[in-house]
């Protein structure tokens, strides 16, 4: 299953990719895998298909119009977040967490990130990494209340996803926060409702 999303997204993201060496990673990486699989051909939508010029932060650039399936990322995205956690904190993800994955609109991530601030104040562990000069880009940190809730901001390639919804520049960040699993939540709830009232 990872392996298949790694395939998937890797292909879709270099072919997709507006970094510096973005043309590179499509004729030497990119070009040669899809020559093997049509399938994926056509589920991206790559016909040797012309950049188009959008408006992106402000300045004009070349970008490659793809079809992506959204949920194949977001997933992957489960996988990765749990992947750094796991490199950063050195140990795994217990079973009671598991990352809550979705696309944010830009305007929209202040509130987000406001919103769980305060478990994450000055002095916790932050971590964050620019591999490949851009090609994927990260930023976390752990709360020190509970070491399993953490947040993790990610990129890759400089590509952006258009949809409903989505700003004209498009979306292009992916937010992971690992919260307690709704079994764990249930779980903790049940137990709360049968421990016995501690008598006055």
């Amino acid at each position: 299953m990872k392996a298949a999303l790694e395939h998937y997204a890797s292909a879709a993201l270099m072919a997709g990719s507006n970094q510096l060496e973005g043309d590179r990673y499509r004729q030497e990486m990119v070009r040669p895998r899809l020559d093997k699989n049509q399938k994926l051909v056509r589920e991206l939508g790559v016909v040797d298909s012309s950049p188009i010029w959008l408006n992106v932060n402000g300045v004009i650039q070349p970008m490659h119009q793809l079809t992506v399936d959204a949920q194949k990322l977001q997933d992957l995205v489960t996988y990765v977040a749990r992947g750094l956690y796991f490199h950063h904190v050195g140990y795994p993800l217990g079973p009671d967490f598991w990352p809550d994955v979705a696309m944010k609109h830009p305007d929209h991530e202040p509130a987000l990130w406001a919103s769980i601030a305060d478990y994450f104040p000055i002095g916790c562990p932050r971590f964050g990494a620019d591999l490949g000069r851009g090609s994927f880009v990260y930023e976390g940190a752990q709360s020190p209340a509970n070491k399993g809730f953490s947040v993790w901001r990610m990129a890759w390639h400089g590509v952006r996803l258009h949809g409903e919804n989505t700003p004209p520049q498009g979306v292009g960040t992916w937010w992971a926060i690992t919260r307690p699993t709704a079994e764990a939540l249930a779980a903790v709830e049940a137990r709360l409702a049968i421990e016995p009232k501690s008598e006055s």
